[in-house]
């Protein structure tokens, strides 16, 4: 398992110009049973306009061609900001276990029609799941091997009026009494709730994905940098019960989960779907 403070550089550097770090403040996070057996890393980066000067350094030809078509400077900055935190979470998993890391060009960032991205295949031989977010002024994304990874970061913001959307009563119940005891506020613990169920249906090529209220949140336990929670999935094509980490930080909440399904790892998903 891997958890990379410092991000590979670019070939031929020794640091890059952006100043990525990893999404959690507490780095045993990543010892937690949910991350057991897989190779990991997750990043954050405060979006900027100013970064799109330095993307020729990270970008492949085909990204940068990608970058140049958005007509909306902050959607842009975001797009970037999502794929150079992606890449940099890719590449830590990579130099892992792999002697010779690729440049930061040669780990290209496709998606598919459904918007899941991913790496293309051809870019560093056997490669990470990926999964990206950014709300508000951040962006973050996780890699792993050698399964399948959903992660959602939403900026926290008053969900009242949407409410019945996304939870259930009795969800309410446990976001409110567990977002109690670890002094959250419930604006900050329903935002994570949504933040919980969006890393979910990432972390599965299904389509159509699943609604919110076909997830039910079972258990959310506060501990050390987080919450720890089960999600019961009410479809078949999803296993009933799946393990998801949370936490709430700078006015931001962030989830992610592992999507650990019998052949669902990233090269048998391009292939097959």
């Amino acid at each position: 398992m891997q958890n990379s403070k410092k991000f590979p550089g670019s070939q031929g550097r020794t640091n890059h110009d952006i100043a990525i770090q990893p999404l959690f403040s507490q780095p045993e996070i990543l010892d937690l049973p949910l991350f057991k057996g897989i190779e990991v890393a997750a990043c954050r980066l405060k979006i900027s306009p100013q970064q799109g000067n330095l993307a020729h350094r990270y970008l492949s030809p085909a990204e940068g061609r990608t970058l140049r078509r958005f007509t909306f400077p902050q959607r842009a900055a975001q797009w970037l900001a999502g794929r150079l935190c992606a890449k940099a979470a890719a590449l830590s998993v990579i130099s892992a276990s792999s002697p010779g890391s690729p440049a930061w060009q040669q780990i290209e960032i496709d998606k598919q029609a459904s918007g899941r991205p991913f790496i293309a295949l051809s870019s560093a031989g056997s490669v990470p799941d990926i999964s990206i977010s950014h709300s508000g002024t951040q962006a973050a994304a996780m890699a792993i091997r050698p399964f399948l990874c959903g992660l959602d970061l939403q900026e926290i913001k008053d969900t009242s009026r949407i409410k019945s959307r996304f939870v259930n009563p009795a969800e309410e119940l446990i976001i409110l009494r567990q977002g109690a005891r670890a002094n959250q506020s419930p604006k900050a613990t329903f935002t994570m709730l949504w933040s919980i169920k969006e890393a979910v249906r990432k972390a599965f090529p299904l389509h159509p994905l699943p609604g919110f209220l076909d997830l039910s949140l079972q258990s959310l336990t506060p501990i050390p940098g987080g919450f720890s929670g089960r999600i019961a999935c009410r479809r078949s094509d999803m296993p009933a019960i799946l393990s998801v980490f949370a936490f709430i930080e700078n006015n931001y909440a962030a989830a992610l989960t592992i999507n650990r399904e019998p052949g669902t790892t990233p090269d048998n998903y391009l292939v097959t779907i």
